[in-house]
C-alpha cells in the first residue's frame, strides 16, 4: 500500500467489494450460474464502484501518496529473501487469525437463527411484501446466510437446497447480483484486516460498492 493514497486505497476497495469472487462464482457453475454474464456484470460494477468512490463518495479522502518512512527504507535494503518471507507469513497468519472470531461468531448466528426458528418466522412476516414487491420468499435464507456468514456458507447453502424438490435455479439466479459478491461481514472483515489505512477508507467503499452491486443486481434480474 506503499506510494498510494488513500483515495486511490478506498476506490480500490469498492471495486473487490462490487466484484463476484471465485469461491462463489465457479463453484455454483454445475447449478447453472451463468459465469460469462457474472463475471462481465461483476467487471463493470467493480468498475464504476471504483469510479463512485474515487470521485464522488472517496472525495474528501487524502490524495497524497503514502510514502515509506526512512526505517523501513533503510529495513528494506538489508532484509534478506528469508526475513522477508518470515515476516510477510507472520503477517499473514495474524491477520488469519484475527477474522477467525468473526467468522465463527457469523456462522453461530446463522445457525442459531434457523435452530431457533427464527429464520421461517421472517419468512411468514415478510411475505406480505415480499409477494407485493414480487420477490420469492425462497431468497430470505440465502440472503441471510450471505450477508451474515459469507460467500462460502451461502455456496453450502444452495448445494443444500439444490438437492430439495422445488428448487428453482433460475430463479435465484435473477438475484445473483445482490448475493455473489465479498459485501458481507466476513468479507469485510477479511478485506479490512490488513491494516488501518484500509480501515479509514471502508465507509466511502462500502458506498460506492453499495451502489454498484445495487445496479448490476437490477440489471441481473432483467438479463437471466
Amino acid at each position: 500500500m506503499r506510494g498510494v493514497s488513500n483515495r486511490h486505497l478506498g476506490a480500490t476497495l469498492a471495486g473487490v467489494l462490487a466484484i463476484a469472487p471465485a469461491n462463489a462464482t465457479f463453484p455454483l457453475a454445475p447449478l447453472g450460474l451463468p459465469i460469462g454474464f457474472t463475471i462481465l456484470a461483476s467487471l463493470a460494477a467493480g468498475l464504476l464502484a471504483a469510479a463512485l468512490t474515487y470521485w464522488i463518495f472517496g472525495r474528501r479522502l487524502s490524495i497524497e501518496k503514502h510514502e515509506s518512512i526512512p526505517v523501513e527504507k533503510v529495513e528494506g535494503k538489508k532484509a534478506s529473501l528469508i526475513s522477508i518471507i518470515n515476516t510477510a507469513g507472520n503477517e499473514a497468519i495474524q491477520s488469519v487469525l484475527g477474522i477467525i472470531p468473526m467468522l465463527l461468531l457469523s456462522l453461530v448466528i446463522v445457525i442459531g437463527l434457523q435452530a431457533a426458528g427464527a429464520i421461517g418466522w421472517l419468512v411468514t412476516t415478510l411475505r406480505p411484501a415480499l409477494l407485493a414487491s414480487g420477490i420469492d420468499e425462497m431468497f430470505v435464507l440465502p440472503a441471510i446466510t450471505k450477508y451474515l456468514a459469507g460467500n462460502t456458507a451461502f455456496v453450502g447453502l444452495v448445494h443444500e437446497m439444490s438437492q430439495e424438490s422445488g428448487f428453482n435455479a433460475k430463479l435465484l439466479w435473477q438475484g445473483a447480483g445482490f448475493l455473489i459478491h465479498p459485501l458481507d461481514l466476513p468479507g469485510i472483515a477479511i478485506l479490512t484486516s490488513g491494516g488501518p489505512r484500509l480501515a479509514k477508507t471502508l465507509w466511502p467503499a462500502l458506498a460506492g460498492a453499495f451502489v454498484a452491486i445495487m445496479l448490476r443486481g437490477f440489471v441481473t434480474a432483467l438479463m437471466c
